[in-house]
């Protein structure tokens, strides 16, 4: 083997190294996109559609959306007093309605 033969072979291994370097950052930052937690909530709202869970992924995508919805229902469930008698009875009544709403959607 020459010495241009040696020269010419080390440098397609380091073009080969430097594009597997890249090869690997790309894959590293897809897998950092994927667990971001906005596509993770997303796939897991995929999965409860397909399992016929539909309600279950509105009811969470409603709660992201309005996160005072969530303190409010766990008073209700808590039993805690939320000021007027009827407003454990008004913020269930919202929550149906929005699961059903969010139902015949999706």
């Amino acid at each position: 083997m020459t010495s241009t033969d040696r020269r010419a072979r080390i440098e397609l291994l380091r073009a080969r190294a430097q594009y597997e370097r890249i090869l690997l950052r790309r894959a590293a930052c897809d897998a950092l996109e994927g667990l971001r937690p906005d596509a993770l909530a997303s796939g897991a709202s995929a999965g409860l559609r397909a399992a016929g869970m539909g309600w279950l992924a509105a009811t969470v995508r409603t709660l992201r959306r309005y996160p005072m919805l969530l303190s409010l229902a766990s008073s209700v469930v808590s039993g805690a007093r939320v000021g007027h008698p009827y407003a454990r009875l008004g913020v269930a009544a919202l929550l149906v309605w929005r699961m059903l709403r969010a139902g015949r959607r999706g």
